[in-house]
């Protein structure tokens, strides 16, 4: 099945307003064509719609928030689809263009960079020897005159001070404000959930909530989570057909776990 063929199919599942075989086919498409981002996020739609059906049907959610997440579903479907084609539509030879084009601003762009850092370079290299010149006599002399230190003829002349007759005031140091704390936030661990397939759908619970995902793959859920010393509750759910439970305490960063071979 092409793109355009595929597409067609998806649109006419969307006018329908049937998602789970849009997702389906959607699902089978990008994972047999090596789309890997296209399906990474299907397989996040998915598995949102699963839960937001089982909820429904539980009653837990109404009508309209049903169908709120249904049109939100169809525009994120189609947005996937939409950037996948425009992906597809760009021509060879302007994708080459567009690569040598970047590769010569890049080069431009270092040129300028290295011939500034260049003129920067001697800038400040001018200055520092001019620092460590040695002063002359005529620069001394020239300098104590308008110090008021010599005299023309070679004597000391320094410079009475004037005094303006006002009183310097006692100025009292200024109390420091103290900086506000910044409370740090609670440290994270990263964890990798080793999944079979048949549970690729399922949804992810950590402790009884749905957790940070950072990645999702057909086998695998890479997940974040605060730190604690209490044990975990791992639970992915499948539509209420299946469930996988792990009980654990953890230690350690980028711990892989395996719930559902326990």
């Amino acid at each position: 099945m092409n793109i355009s063929a595929f597409k067609e199919s998806i649109d006419q599942c969307l006018k329908n307003a049937e998602i789970d075989e849009a997702l389906r086919i959607a699902v089978d498409f990008f994972r047999a064509n090596n789309y890997t981002k296209s399906y990474e996020k299907i397989i996040v739609l998915s598995a949102r719609w699963v839960k937001i059906q089982s909820e429904h049907r539980l009653g837990l959610l109404t009508d309209f928030e049903r169908n709120r997440v249904l049109g939100q579903t169809i525009l994120e479907i189609k947005e996937i689809i939409n950037k996948l084609e425009l992906s597809q539509s760009i021509p060879p030879k302007n994708k080459r263009f567009l690569l040598y084009f970047l590769s010569m601003a890049a080069m431009v762009i270092f040129m300028i960079g290295y011939f500034y850092f260049i003129k920067i370079n001697n800038i400040y290299t001018n200055g520092s020897n001019n620092k460590n010149k040695t002063p002359t006599t005529n620069t001394i002399i020239s300098d104590s005159l308008s110090k008021g230190q010599i005299s023309d003829d070679g004597t000391r002349l320094d410079k009475p001070e004037i005094d303006t007759g006002a009183k310097k005031k006692n100025v009292k140091p200024r109390s420091r404000i103290p900086e506000p704390t910044i409370e740090e936030s609670p440290q994270k661990y990263k964890l990798k959930i080793i999944i079979p397939s048949r549970m690729s759908d399922g949804i992810i619970f950590i402790d009884g909530k749905e957790p940070n995902i950072l990645d999702r793959t057909t086998n695998f859920i890479y997940i974040e989570v605060p730190q604690k010393e209490e044990n975990y509750e791992i639970r992915i759910d499948k539509s209420g057909q299946e469930t996988c439970i792990l009980k654990i305490a953890i230690r350690t960063d980028n711990t892989v776990l395996y719930p559902c071979q326990q």
